[in-house]
């Protein structure tokens, strides 16, 4: 399981331009391995990424092969944004 940054509001995940383990930038989801990191590092983060509303966001756990999953259905297209329903369902949208 993986640690993600969901917005309450929207329901919408965090995504963005991140960097993989070889350097490249690709569009996808922000995650942490575990909790205790994602709590320390997470409003820095959104800071950095100029997120006004810090507050709307919490953080929600996914397995890690929904979470491939959701990296996937984004298609490294930056116009694509994932949002999480209850129960589990995910949907994309442009």
């Amino acid at each position: 399981m993986v640690w993600v940054l969901q917005n309450e509001k929207t329901q919408e995940v965090w995504t963005g331009s991140l960097e993989n383990k070889y350097g490249l930038l690709f569009h996808g989801v922000k995650f942490w391995d575990e909790r205790e990191d994602a709590e320390r590092e997470a409003k820095e983060f959104l800071r950095q990424q100029g997120v006004a509303d810090q507050d709307a966001w919490r953080l929600v756990e996914v397995d890690e092969d929904r979470l491939k999953l959701y990296n996937v259905r984004l298609n490294n297209d930056v116009k694509k944004k994932l949002f999480l329903q209850p129960g589990g369902k995910f949907e994309v949208r442009e």
